[in-house]
């Protein structure tokens, strides 16, 4: 299983980058720089919810094509079974 995360991470270099954070956090990095970009708009308390928002619901689809992918590598039926075992 580890093989396949790191083949999975090497592909999806974002879900590598959060992998092993917390949904909060990930949904806190995007809230930051939603509220920086909206500092120059004068919207940076709207766009940071927007951004924590949104950096959480990614987090969320991320994690759970990551499971998806995991359950049909178990089940030898991803791409991943072809890469891993070459």
């Amino acid at each position: 299983m580890d093989k396949f995360t790191k083949a999975y991470c090497e592909e999806h270099k974002i879900f590598g980058l959060i992998q092993r954070q917390n949904w909060f956090i990930t949904g806190f990095i995007a809230a930051f720089f939603s509220a920086l970009l909206g500092a120059f708009v004068d919207e940076s308390t709207t766009l940071g919810y927007v951004g924590f928002a949104i950096g959480a619901i990614l987090d969320y689809f991320m994690r759970k094509n990551y499971l998806n992918e995991l359950e049909k590598f178990k089940n030898g039926r991803s791409i991943y079974n072809l890469h891993i075992n070459d």
